[in-house]
């Protein structure tokens, strides 16, 4: 997403610059930098993500879990909130917390 989000700015950014000189040469040398450092960094992390691609397909752990049975491990959707506020349902330290799906202290 990050990737995507410096890439629409570019673009915008080159356009403005386009529309403010008119000199299109000067535009495309800069967007042929930007492409070369794209490429400079997918190149960078192919040297790690090539041997992982593999590694994911020889692995022991190939087909161990379902999908429903890895959503079932997952966190419940009515604690996302923890996530920003860790305390918001209380501190299990404290032996005491509030469960909102029954509406009630434990």
């Amino acid at each position: 997403i990050t990737l995507l989000a410096a890439g629409f700015y570019s673009l915008l950014r080159l356009l403005i610059l386009w529309r403010r000189i008119g000199a299109l040469g000067r535009v495309a040398r800069l967007a042929s930098w930007l492409l070369v450092m794209v490429g400079v960094g997918i190149a960078l992390g192919a040297v790690q993500l090539v041997p992982l691609f593999e590694l994911v397909s020889t692995s022991f752990r190939e087909g161990s879990a379902s999908y429903d049975q890895v959503v079932g491990w997952a966190w419940p959707v009515r604690q996302i909130i923890t996530f920003l506020l860790p305390d918001f349902f209380g501190n299990p330290s404290h032996h005491g917390w509030f469960d909102p799906y029954i509406g009630a202290w434990r």
